[in-house]
């Protein structure tokens, strides 16, 4: 995780004694969002708070950027599993955590509780009883809340069959009332060839540009981060097919665009070449798309390099063997024959190694993609030529 400056919410709130409905609109967004995410994944949270929550700038909350951490006890369930455990803060905790017998549910319970501080500056509960019992305090902070906030807060700390989960959460007429009207960022000249091409890399090129991206200043990702987040619709941290077809369908209305792109030439984009159903659609990560779109010239630094190799060369030696390789996640489960070949493909000196010249020259290389571009320009439309995300970060030449 990049460096935040900001603080945490706590502290943001603290410094404040609350924040206004617009603001707290912004803050539950994008704490749901990232619920919505590690849910869909399979991943429970258990310790959500306002504590654990970071702001990557110092800057209001409408400019800054949230990330949800400290996930010391979050696990990994599988559907409808319960959980017996008793984990998590105890101002946080919802009825049926206390009770031992409990869904990744009780993340959205503890959305609640963050809601109920961000606008009152304090918990609704303090102890166990009063946790129980559910009946959530409404105080004089409350009077002039909007009834949108207070319907929501109810939802969020309601019994678990009337708990929404968090993709509901995020549809609920309190955000629609209060979050500022999103801006529509015009996508950039050649972001779809940069996200096809990316798809074409071999998967250790790949892991290396997306560990590269995790470590990236605010100011270099800024706008690709934008563009994700308004063509994420559903919130889901995902960018599928439907969604993109839906960005440029809509700069096709505004005339930005001179023609439809089809919805195979989209398609196109999110084949994965690289993974065990060679060919396949697959959905873009938050993370995939800043490492597909970064500035290679301004981010690929001598210093950033050298920190992604080290990340892969585990004993330090100074260089990258098979053992390194295969073993960690960084790369996921591929098969030796794969591994074996990709490293023959980026050793130049025959010693059955990568050092950190030859990772470098993996990570500048452009054979491959002046191969890839070459080849989809056959196919490229006039309306992909103009299909375009903000002018900040772009690795071509802007109209």
């Amino acid at each position: 995780m990049e460096l935040c400056t900001g603080g945490t919410l706590l502290n943001r709130v603290r410094m404040y004694g609350r924040l206004c409905e617009e603001q707290t609109a912004i803050a539950m967004q994008q704490i749901l969002r990232a619920v919505y995410y590690l849910h869909s994944n399979g991943i429970a949270h258990r310790d959500l708070k306002a504590e654990n929550v970071l702001l990557s700038s110092d800057e209001s909350i409408r400019k800054t950027l949230l990330k949800v951490s400290d996930f010391g006890l979050s696990c990994y369930f599988k559907p409808n599993q319960i959980f017996t455990d008793k984990v998590g803060t105890v101002t946080h905790m919802s009825p049926e955590v206390l009770r031992r017998k409990y869904t990744s549910s009780c993340d959205v319970w503890a959305c609640g509780v963050i809601l109920y501080n961000l606008m009152s500056g304090g918990v609704p509960f303090g102890t166990e009883e009063e946790i129980k019992a559910a009946r959530v305090p409404l105080g004089k902070q409350w009077c002039d809340a909007s009834q949108e906030a207070v319907c929501f807060l109810r939802k969020l700390l309601s019994r678990p069959a009337h708990r929404p989960p968090a993709k509901l959460a995020l549809q609920d007429p309190f955000f629609q009332k209060h979050l500022p009207k999103p801006e529509m960022p015009t996508l950039r000249f050649g972001l779809l060839d940069d996200l096809r091409t990316f798809r074409g890399q071999n998967k250790l090129k790949r892991s290396s540009f997306t560990t590269i991206a995790s470590m990236l200043a605010e100011e270099h990702v800024q706008a690709a981060r934008d563009m994700f987040i308004s063509m994420d619709t559903d919130g889901d941290g995902l960018l599928c097919v439907a969604e993109v077809e839906k960005r440029l369908r809509k700069q096709r209305e505004q005339g930005i665009l001179e023609k439809d792109v089809t919805r195979r030439e989209v398609e196109r984009i999110f084949r994965d070449f690289d993974s065990s159903l060679a060919g396949s659609s697959k959905d873009f990560t938050y993370t995939e798309f800043l490492a597909a779109t970064f500035n290679r010239k301004a981010c690929l630094t001598d210093a950033v390099v050298q920190e992604a190799f080290k990340i892969l060369d585990k004993n330090n030696d100074g260089s990258i063997d098979l053992d390194e390789l295969s073993s960690g996640r960084m790369l996921g489960h591929i098969p030796i024959e794969e591994l074996q070949q990709i490293l023959e493909d980026m050793d130049q000196n025959g010693d059955k190694q990568i050092d950190l010249q030859e990772f470098k020259e993996m990570l500048w290389n452009t054979d491959l993609t002046r191969a890839n571009t070459t080849a989809s320009l056959k196919t490229l439309t006039a309306s992909e030529a103009l299909a375009l995300c903000a002018n900040e970060g772009t690795n071509n030449a802007s109209i």
